[in-house]
């Protein structure tokens, strides 16, 4: 008897342990196997006894002579032993898998993208556990700790605008970050002054400006020169000296960018991954999530819904803080932006751990007012942040005076 069948004859006997058990229908190999398991977990899972009789009659294309013979000479206390050679022989499963992939598959960033999802598939069953709670507690505890003793300090990297950290607490590891803007509103330029004010190994994911376009705009915001004269040269020779010391700090900060058109979220996934394992980066930019392109056969707002969720589950699998500009929708246009203004996908505001909207406020007879609405914060409060956003060199400031910092302007 194979250890396949001989886990079915033990779950058979012994129903609770499904309770225990990490197997899962997908490490089953024949089509009679994994329709026996199913059955077994459909019945237990609906308060019912699994038995060969309640089987049979769940599934009546399962063969119930091969059914029967399944707890002959099975004895159910070895189940532990039986579920290691199981999941072995998965793991092993997989890698042909990988290998076969490898052979077959012409797109080389295909072949990337489905070697991440086997070796995720396999990490995850370790990863996501039933911790009991006094475990939680004590690590719980280890943080506060930890937070206590930095005096005062961001437990995440610095934003660089007071308002904003003061009220998340800087970005902080495995959280989803979504900036949200009209076009042409600062969503990029807010994302490239985080990079800048954060002094730590970063990585920048664009689906929309290539990699020399942003580093343009980062010399104009470091530099704090005109971004039309970065464009053009016409340069004073000062600032050519800022520009030399700016290419300086950035050598050595350790910034790595990637920028394709229209990019496939696989290809984002996969050059994320790559950065943090090859470069060891702190923190994620990706500029911006409707840009990119999900399973062409779903409709766009589920392909987006798919994207928001990938995003989600990357800052969680690389345990770095995911920050990524979206565009909001034509209603938000000259109005206050609200948390379902998000484009194509309700999904995004679900996912978002922290939620910021770009507002210029542009009143008749009065100078525009740049406001950074916080409208979800997981683990805060959400209010406006008042901040000076001058276009001319792409730079987010904070306001001379805190007293401009609100709950809610509105």
């Amino acid at each position: 008897m194979t250890d396949h069948k001989m886990i079915l004859g033990q779950l058979l006997q012994d129903n609770s342990i499904l309770d225990k058990t990490r197997i899962r229908a997908e490490d089953f190999f024949t089509e009679f196997d994994t329709r026996v398991f199913s059955a077994i977990q459909a019945i237990f899972n609906r308060g019912d006894i699994a038995d060969i009789v309640n089987v049979a009659a769940y599934n009546r294309k399962i063969d119930v002579c091969n059914l029967a013979g399944l707890t002959t000479d099975v004895i159910s206390s070895t189940w532990k032993q039986v579920e290691k050679r199981i999941l072995e022989a998965s793991k092993r499963a997989k890698l042909l898998k990988i290998i076969n992939i490898i052979k077959s598959e012409p797109d080389n960033t295909a072949v990337i993208a489905a070697i991440h999802k086997e070796l995720d598939s396999i990490e995850e069953r370790s990863e996501y556990e039933i911790i009991k709670a006094d475990k939680v507690l004590e690590e719980t505890i280890n943080l506060l700790e930890k937070r206590f003793k930095l005096g005062g300090a961001l437990p995440g990297i610095k934003s660089g605008i007071d308002g904003l950290d003061n009220a998340t607490l800087g970005f902080e590891k495995r959280r989803l970050y979504v900036i949200g803007a009209r076009p042409s509103q600062g969503k990029t330029a807010i994302l490239l002054n985080f990079l800048h004010n954060c002094n730590v190994k970063a990585g920048v994911i664009s689906a929309e400006s290539s990699s020399q376009e942003l580093m343009k705009r980062l010399i104009s915001i470091s530099g704090n020169i005109k971004l039309t004269n970065v464009s053009t040269g016409v340069l004073k020779p000062s600032d050519f000296t800022r520009i030399i010391e700016v290419g300086s700090d950035y050598s050595g900060r350790g910034i790595y960018f990637y920028d394709e058109p229209n990019m496939r979220i696989d290809t984002c996934l996969v050059k994320a991954r790559e950065m943090k394992r090859r470069y060891g980066i702190e923190i994620l930019f990706i500029d911006y999530l409707q840009c990119l392109s999900g399973n062409p056969k779903l409709p766009r707002h589920e392909q987006v819904a798919e994207i928001s969720r990938a995003l989600k589950a990357l800052a969680r699998r690389l345990g770095i803080p995911v920050v990524v500009s979206a565009q909001l929708r034509r209603d938000a246009e000259e109005n206050r932006p609200k948390l379902s203004d998000f484009s194509d996908s309700t999904q995004i505001e679900r996912d978002a751990d922290v939620a910021v909207m770009i507002f210029n406020d542009k009143k008749k007879d009065k100078p525009v007012k740049t406001y950074l609405l916080i409208e979800k914060n997981r683990d805060g409060e959400c209010r406006d942040i008042i901040v000076i956003f001058n276009k001319e060199n792409m730079r987010f400031e904070n306001p001379r005076s805190t007293q401009h910092e609100s709950k809610r302007v509105y």
